[in-house]
């Protein structure tokens, strides 16, 4: 399990938060492989045992192959 924090990223203003709420089937596995696609531009912040947050930075999609990351 991801240990819980406080929610400070960096500068707020440059960032996106997308809630998960992991009781749904497939959410954890949805919030695993989105926290994989944005690499080392996002990290997971836990509210509570039931909810997490994907915390992307801003500019953190590289152009890959031709194709966004």
């Amino acid at each position: 399990m991801i240990p819980a924090t406080t929610l400070r990223p960096e500068d707020w203003r440059t960032c996106e938060l997308i809630a998960f709420d992991i009781r749904i089937p497939g959410a954890t596995k949805r919030l695993v492989s989105e926290g994989a696609a944005w690499r080392g531009s996002a990290h997971v912040e836990l509210l509570d045992p039931h909810h997490a947050v994907l915390v992307i930075r801003a500019g953190g999609a590289r152009e890959t192959e031709g194709r966004a990351a």
